[in-house]
């Protein structure tokens, strides 16, 4: 889960349509949308479509996030699998010595 979210500079427009009492509840909406999944009841319909707005862009970013974070973890987990060549080499010359140490 990530724990922050961007607001896009396009939606000025928008925010210069509300007041600051309107936009300070949109802001309240966006947050407790982001960390409690909670749909906002009380907003007016401009300040609803900034939300919706808001929204759209943070569902399609969360899921752009979701998808690199699986790939980098499954990345990971190959790398871990595998050594890369040189550490392999080494390993099989550590293992080559050790064997002729307790001989």
């Amino acid at each position: 889960m990530r724990s922050s979210f961007i607001l896009h500079f396009d939606l000025l427009p928008t925010v210069d349509m509300l007041s600051n009492a309107e936009l300070g509840k949109v802001i309240k909406a966006v947050f407790h949308y982001n960390v409690y999944g909670e749909m906002p009841d009380n907003l007016s319909r401009t300040a609803s479509v900034l939300f919706q707005q808001i929204k759209a862009q943070h569902d399609r970013d969360s899921k752009h996030y979701e998808e690199i974070s699986e790939k980098r973890s499954k990345a990971g987990a190959l790398k871990k699998k595998e050594p890369p060549e040189e550490d392999r080499e080494l390993l099989a010359l550590r293992d080559k010595l050790r064997a002729q140490i307790s001989q």
